[in-house]
């Protein structure tokens, strides 16, 4: 079946509030940078747009009455890895490829993700839930649904360099669907593997020895499409000071999850922004024993915090951050909207300002944690309740 082709640069398709509307809250947080930030204020909204920001609405603005919570821009997460799993839950237990991206996307907007960067593997037969069949079928998916989600979803094409599968990434490349594209760093023995090779699959760890010969020559057809395509290129697992230098001269505009200090340092010396995980935030290490996201936070190393493999996680560890101490909140906030949306070349969104696009999240505090309360994306609502 032939689907149209999406544009992954073109904005989410956006239809027109009725009236200009003005949310009042307790607190605005921009992401700006503003010394004003924290405090209360109306954002006037209209035709999708932020048109204001002030102590007063705009005239003839309907005013929705937030309360007592913070607006902050919306989370861009530029690493979404868990459709798959949600299609898979248990080993046994299988929900098709479209039931699960509509959780997706509803978990997506009820934690403030209003663009979702969605994770589909080119990694060959190696395992079930990752075969070359699940991806393709993942892509039809996401082009069938990607009108009727919530979230501005955009795919980010992984791929493992020891893939046989260059003309599907090749295809894929061209069709003007993938917005992001990263070649994986876990091969045998190195990166993330490192310490994990004795549980590996043995007929894992074969296909992937067999295949590294082959792996540099697959990272720089990769860099070649993403040049080619417009597509940012995003490294993964870089070890240490040479594989960054190594990613940088590939032309690799993100450094996602590195694997040591050092190769953090690296990434930072180069000016290029360095993403790791919200669990590794939220939990204060990573969970096989990697660079801790605290750590680097705290040497001024990290620039990008993604969801993972846990969406809820995003939202709540920048406020686990800042409450800790590591960061104060506008600069942790940072790491979840303005600056992914500059690292994606998303330079209508990520900050609340006039002329922004209008995605807008309520956070309320129950617990002592953070819950979105309210999402708004383009200015329409999409999660949550007025009043």
């Amino acid at each position: 079946m032939n689907h149209p082709t999406i544009n992954p640069s073109a904005p989410h398709p956006i239809a027109p509030h009725a009236a200009p509307i003005a949310l009042h809250a307790a607190r605005i947080y921009t992401a700006t940078g503003n010394p004003a930030d924290g405090a209360p204020g109306y954002i006037t909204i209209a035709d999708g747009t932020i048109t204001a920001i002030g102590p007063q609405p705009e005239p003839r603005a309907e005013v929705i009455e937030c309360g007592d919570v913070d607006l902050i821009p919306g989370l861009v997460d530029l690493h979404s890895d868990c459709w798959d799993t949600k299609a898979r839950p248990r080993p046994s237990t299988t929900f098709p490829l479209d039931d699960a991206l509509m959780v997706l996307d509803t978990e997506a907007v009820a934690w403030g993700i209003t663009t979702h960067f969605t994770c589909i593997v080119i990694q060959g037969n190696v395992t079930k839930a990752r075969s070359l069949e699940q991806a393709l079928a993942s892509v039809d998916s996401f082009r069938r649904l990607r009108p009727h989600l919530r979230s501005d979803h955009r795919i980010h094409l992984r791929v493992d360099p020891s893939t046989k599968y260059g003309d599907t990434v090749r295809r894929l490349a061209a069709d003007g669907d993938v917005a992001l594209m990263s070649y994986l760093g876990d091969t045998a023995g190195q990166g993330s593997f490192a310490d994990r090779d004795g549980a590996d699959d043995g007929e894992r760890l074969s296909v992937r020895y067999e295949r590294q010969a082959s792996a540099q020559a697959v990272r720089d057809e990769l860099a070649n499409l993403a040049k080619v395509h417009a597509i940012t290129l995003v490294s993964h697992d870089d070890y240490d000071r040479e594989a960054v230098e190594s990613s940088r001269d590939l032309g690799v505009g993100i450094i996602e999850f590195p694997v040591t200090r050092e190769a953090a340092q690296a990434a930072r010396d180069h000016r290029i922004p360095a993403v790791m995980g919200a669990p590794n935030l939220l939990r204060g290490s990573s969970h096989n024993g990697n660079l801790s996201a605290r750590e680097a936070l705290e040497a001024d190393l990290l620039r990008i915090i993604a969801s993972d493999y846990y969406p809820p996680a995003l939202l709540r560890s920048l406020y686990k951050a800042a409450e800790d101490g590591l960061a104060c909140f506008g600069d942790v906030l940072a790491l979840g909207t303005a600056n992914p949306a500059r690292a994606a070349n998303l330079t209508d969104r990520g900050t609340l300002e006039p002329g922004k696009r209008a995605d807008i999240v309520a956070v309320e505090h129950r617990n002592g944690q953070p819950v979105v309360a309210q999402t708004w994306i383009g200015g329409r609502q999409a999660f949550g309740a007025r009043q």
